[in-house]
């Protein structure tokens, strides 16, 4: 992870835990919280493993649009309007180079490619506009 990219997720998570959202920040370049990346995956933000904080409250929504490369989150989403938010995934989700790059879950199931059509549950968070994808996570 770059000095800039590792500048932005600190931002990034700075942002989400003062607003309660517990975050996991990856051990080091190439790992995840939940074990050693392979080659070819990326460390995408995601909460925290449950039983480590204080889960937070689900917000209610629903968004869709696009998944897309994100520089601070990892991966991320573009409305139709055009406008992009980075997203917290859930706990022990990957993003894995492509070309496209791609949405792995904890099972290795690739899950979203960048440029398909993704609807997330969950709600916005924070000043910087990031989206907590809590709920469900579908193509669409």
């Amino acid at each position: 992870m770059s000095f800039r990219n590792a500048t932005l997720a600190s931002l990034l998570a700075a942002t989400v835990l003062g607003c309660g959202v517990p975050v996991a920040q990856p051990a080091g370049p190439g790992q995840s919280p939940l074990r050693t990346l392979d080659a070819g995956e990326f460390v995408i933000t995601t909460m925290e493993p449950p039983g480590s904080a204080t889960p937070p409250g689900c917000p209610a929504a629903l968004i869709s649009g696009t998944l897309t490369d994100d520089r601070a989150t990892g991966l991320g989403i573009q409305m139709s309007d055009g406008t992009s938010s980075g997203v917290i995934w859930p706990f022990g989700w990957i993003g894995r180079h492509g070309p496209p790059s791609q949405l792995v879950d904890p099972s290795g199931a690739v899950r979203a490619r960048v440029g398909n059509g993704i609807r997330l549950g969950g709600g916005f968070i924070g000043a910087g506009h990031t989206w907590l994808a809590c709920g469900g996570i579908d193509q669409g």
